[in-house]
């Protein structure tokens, strides 16, 4: 048997580079896509109803993520590495997911750490033409920071540099349909008996990844695969 993963990013650049065609013969394929994506590729090629029910589902949210990186001396001596800010009925009204690199671990060098903060939101402001992009992202930069340095000690000393991440950002880099993240949400109309399938209405495209049943997380998407190869070996042996 032989299958091919059909890969956003792929083939975002693959069109980027405008790459000649090419023709394979597969017995199956198996989509590592979002439905969003799976229905703009696919096209026609799905029935309407399938269309319908994608469109149908409430905006999944994405992220906006920090990236910093940091002398050590600006984290608390034994910082976990990994801390969640919760913020929901403070002024700011965010909760950030932090991590944290250890001492020795090979992401930062001697005396110094990465710390790497992230907050959902919702994507379609980011898409807006009418919103400032820049000044949005400006605003979003300065209150995470303005949280952290509740826990941390972020100033000039510090900071060794520094980036965000949006939505457009995850958009373009992984070309995940608005740069989506964390799959459809935990809804009982979306999860369950209720959730999309690996199974698709196309009898040899399989779909895997954070927007089928269990969701997201390495857990999540790690038992969703391990289904779809289930099913996959029942199917066609």
């Amino acid at each position: 048997m032989h299958a091919i993963e059909l890969d956003p990013l792929r083939l975002l650049v693959g069109d980027r580079l405008r790459q000649s065609q090419s023709c394979h013969e597969t017995d199956l394929v198996i989509a590592n896509v979002p439905v969003h994506n799976l229905t703009n590729l696919l096209g026609a090629h799905l029935p309407q109803g399938y269309h319908q029910r994608v469109a149908r589902l409430p905006e999944p949210t994405g992220a906006f993520v920090i990236y910093l990186a940091v002398r050590r001396h600006a984290l608390p001596d034994q910082a976990p590495p990994h801390m969640q800010i919760l913020d929901a009925f403070g002024a700011l009204g965010r909760s950030l997911f932090i991590s944290l690199s250890q001492e020795g671990d090979g992401r930062a060098p001697a005396g110094c750490a990465t710390l790497t903060a992230s907050e959902f939101t919702p994507a379609a402001p980011w898409f807006t033409s009418d919103v400032d992009y820049v000044d949005l992202k400006r605003q979003f930069t300065q209150r995470a920071i303005a949280q952290m340095q509740n826990y941390f000690l972020l100033d000039e000393s510090t900071l060794l540099h520094q980036e965000s991440a949006t939505p457009r950002t995850f958009a373009r880099f992984t070309a995940r349909h608005r740069g989506y993240v964390g799959g459809l949400g935990m809804r009982i109309a979306d999860f369950g008996p209720f959730a999309f399938s690996s199974r698709t209405p196309l009898g040899r495209v399989f779909l895997v990844g954070d927007n089928i049943h269990p969701g997201e997380g390495t857990a999540g998407v790690s038992y969703g695969a391990q289904t779809l190869v289930r099913q996959i070996c029942q199917q066609f042996g």
